[in-house]
């Protein structure tokens, strides 16, 4: 554990996390998470809700829906919805990779699950 590691308690250490960021380890965390599932929404907006939100760290949907709320103002239902429109304008077998270029063929090799490598 890191706070062993330096020597201090754990909420000393989210303490410094705090001062030194701005915002706490669990903002971090919780924003990490909601815009995982929505970079996992865009290329794939039909997945299962209740599975993506297991996928990207939450044990239930209702905290995920939550925390997405929060951070996005909208659903992540109504969010899919809209990119799932977005995704039929841009036509069959073209994907959008999160603001750069338009691709053609399958996004992120498949990883839409939830197995994409972390950024």
């Amino acid at each position: 554990m890191l706070a062993r590691h330096l020597a201090v308690s754990v909420r000393g250490l989210q303490r410094a996390f705090e001062r030194i960021v701005g915002v706490g380890p669990k903002w971090v965390l919780q924003r990490q998470r909601v815009h995982r599932a929505a970079e996992l929404l865009a290329v794939d907006p039909t997945q299962d809700l209740a599975a993506l939100a297991e996928g990207v760290g939450y044990y239930d949907q209702a905290h995920f829906t939550r925390d997405f709320v929060t951070a996005t103002g909208t659903t992540p239902g109504a969010y899919a919805r809209r990119c799932a429109a977005s995704l039929a304008a841009l036509g069959p077998g073209r994907v959008a990779d999160g603001g750069g270029p338009v691709r053609t063929g399958r996004a992120l090799g498949g990883a839409a699950r939830g197995t994409a490598a972390r950024t």
